[in-house]
């Protein structure tokens, strides 16, 4: 049995790496989930747009955009008569720079259709405060899929898009340098009048486009892992821990990285540890006592989190507002401090206020002035947290891609340069967060991975990935699973070839009996692990 998983993990890597693994779903016309905008031309007040979700016509997932149009006649507007649907970019955001081949899009239309179909790439700067203003718009123009009754695949190699317009104050000479692709910040697919007549009862649909690269995935077959990140919850209360220590020491895992040693949220006022002598604390559970027992006998150790607490996001430029974070979470790492540091089976600390490259606000911490303030905050923390006890400290910032990944890692090479204090990044890998459109194991990983992980060999920071082993997409109300085995591996492999400071989030979704233990389990029997 052993024998025949390990032949069909093989079968699907080869499988991902020769195929499927080269290309990134840039969006599946699923849903509206990534708040597309539908249109026509500004000043064609007689051109009509119906637009819907069809699960019937489709070529993949679970539908296909449709829509229905009918053009006037219009000549008065300059940039002509057409209809449109639009997306601009944010958070797990596509970087086309990546090993970029050509862009593809299926089409199914009608022969009685009329139109062109024009294929927009908006183009602005990234590393600005307005990363969504578009500077430049490149076309691509295609006449034949919007009048062909069967799927058409619609392949634009990106040296065939031209210019189409470019706002005040931006080139629009012939020596236009070209379509940048990093930073390319959403997409417009038009449906054009071609010849300027009116028309009524036209339709086409439209379904999965991808980016697709000339990048050969690696996967390096002895990545494993290192640690295993929990979230502790009253849930724990009865748990065996020398059970589960020596089950995870099996697999040689011998360190924890507990995220928080008292609640948040609606358990903020439950401390995880009895002797807790925080003011606001009315609950005392002895999961970490119970832990820090079964350690010293089973040999674990353990990488201590602090406090968890939510930014105010309209306040991250402002120092004042980090010295109120710091404040709350002193009083936890002192009381920590006095509860545990004496113990051989504290390894490390772990700020547990989390931070992100994200951009659906702003200001975010792209942004110098936020930078700047949250370094001086990570730095304060880290060395009071050393002052106790001097051992390494973590922090696990989420790869949420809000900017291209160079400009990813320019954000992390200023963070760290003021950051001596800080030792290991645990970059939370954030493949759990839905599927391919969301984060692609190999095209989006190792993207982002090798660019953070030079920031960090600059400034002499570990580079480590945090693992989400489970599966939830909040956009389409997917509630949470355990991943299988085999995307597992695939995000175990693909980190190894980064780091091997590798941990896990979480034990919910990766603990005996789950597919993901006994799976690896058996990954770590036959690679000798």
């Amino acid at each position: 049995m052993n024998i025949r998983r390990t032949l069909l993990a093989i079968v699907l890597m080869t499988l991902a790496s020769s195929a499927y693994s080269q290309v990134k779903l840039i969006d599946s016309f699923d849903s509206e989930c990534w708040k597309p905008v539908f249109g026509v031309s500004g000043n064609c007040s007689g051109t009509v747009l119906k637009y819907g979700i069809d699960n019937d016509v489709k070529i993949e997932g679970e539908g296909s955009f449709r829509l229905d149009y009918s053009f006037s006649g219009c000549t008065g507007s300059s940039a002509g008569e057409y209809v449109y649907v639009q997306r601009l970019f944010a958070n797990f955001r596509p970087d086309l720079s990546f090993h970029p081949k050509h862009l593809s899009l299926w089409v199914k239309g009608n022969p009685a259709n009329k139109g062109n179909l024009r294929v927009v790439l908006l183009q602005g700067n990234m590393a600005a405060k307005g990363y969504r203003r578009v500077l430049k718009t490149y076309q691509y123009t295609d006449s034949e899929s919007v009048r062909s009754d069967s799927w058409t695949c619609v392949e634009i190699p990106y040296e065939k898009f031209s210019l189409l317009d470019a706002q005040e104050g931006t080139s629009a000479s012939p020596e236009d340098p070209g379509l940048d692709l990093m930073n390319v910040i959403g997409w417009r697919i038009d449906i054009v009048n071609s010849d300027s007549s009116a028309s009524e009862g036209n339709r086409i649909y439209l379904d999965k486009m991808e980016q697709v690269t000339s990048y050969e995935p690696q996967w390096n077959p002895k990545a494993r892992f290192s640690s295993l990140f929990i979230q502790l919850n009253a849930s724990y209360a009865a748990t065996d821990w020398d059970e589960v220590f020596e089950s995870a020491k099996k697999l040689g895992i011998d360190t924890w990285i507990i995220q928080f040693c008292i609640g948040r949220k609606a358990a903020w006022t439950t401390s995880y540890y009895k002797d807790c002598s925080l003011p606001w604390i009315t609950k005392k559970l002895d999961i970490i006592d119970r832990m820090y027992e079964a350690a010293s006998r089973c040999g674990v150790k353990f990488i201590m989190g602090s406090s968890y607490q939510s930014w105010n996001t309209k306040l991250l430029w402002n120092p004042e507002h980090y010295d109120e974070v710091f404040e709350l979470n002193r009083q936890v790492i002192e009381d920590v401090a006095r509860n545990f540091c004496s113990s051989e089976a504290f390894a490390g600390w772990y700020i547990a206020n989390e931070f992100h490259d994200g951009v659906n606000f702003s200001p975010n911490w792209f942004e110098e002035e936020c930078n700047s303030a949250l370094a001086a905050y990570l730095e304060k923390t880290a060395s009071y947290m050393k002052s106790f006890k001097n051992v390494p400290v973590c922090v696990a910032p989420a790869l949420f891609r809000g900017r291209p990944a160079k400009l990813t890692g320019e954000l992390y090479d200023r963070l760290f340069a003021r950051t001596p204090s800080v030792d290991i990044l645990y970059l939370q890998d954030c493949a759990g967060r839905g599927p391919d459109m969301v984060t692609s194991v190999t095209v989006d990983l190792p993207n982002y991975f090798a660019e953070i992980k030079k920031a960090c060999d600059r400034n002499g920071v570990t580079f480590g990935v945090d693992i989400e082993s489970f599966f939830r997409f909040d956009l389409r109300k997917q509630p949470r699973r355990p991943k299988t085995w085999e995307e597992l591996r695939m995000q175990l492999q693909m980190a190894g070839n980064f780091t091997d400071h590798i941990t896990n989030f979480s034990w919910f979704s990766f603990q005996p009996g789950h597919e993901t233990w006994e799976g690896y389990k058996d990954y770590c029997s036959s690679e000798g692990l």
